[in-house]
């Protein structure tokens, strides 16, 4: 079976919204519902934003300074950071273990890359 780029182009999108609801991109973790809290498990986009967002925000950062922009969204994050990490469910003790998702991730994807190619060589053969 050979997937064309007209398909790939259509199924990227169907495969890669789920995997942003589930890394809490539109909803929060807490408010997934119990029966599809596994796929934030699945999810590489959600041990990326917790990555980002730990590493920025985690590890008892204190103030961070902000700049008088004419907009600052979240001015009060800058003084709190440990509030912001509650509001979106997320903990800023756990960078490294995303690392390790990320690239426990990474490395599923190659195998199954690496099979899916080796059987497309072979059926053209």
């Amino acid at each position: 079976m050979s997937i064309t780029f007209k398909n790939g182009t259509f199924l990227s999108p169907v495969l890669n919204i789920p995997m942003m609801m589930f890394a809490g991109f539109g909803v929060t973790l807490r408010e997934l519902p119990s029966y599809l809290k596994w796929g934030s498990h699945i999810s590489y986009l959600r041990y990326a934003l917790e990555g980002l967002v730990g590493g920025v925000y985690g590890g008892n950062r204190g103030a961070l300074e902000c700049e008088e922009a004419p907009y600052c969204l979240y001015r009060s994050v800058r003084k709190y950071p440990k509030k912001f990490l509650e509001e979106i469910a997320t903990r800023g003790d756990q960078f490294f273990f995303d690392v390790r998702a990320l690239c426990v991730t990474n490395a599923i994807f190659r195998v199954i890359s690496y099979v899916v190619l080796k059987a497309e060589i072979k059926s053209v053969q």
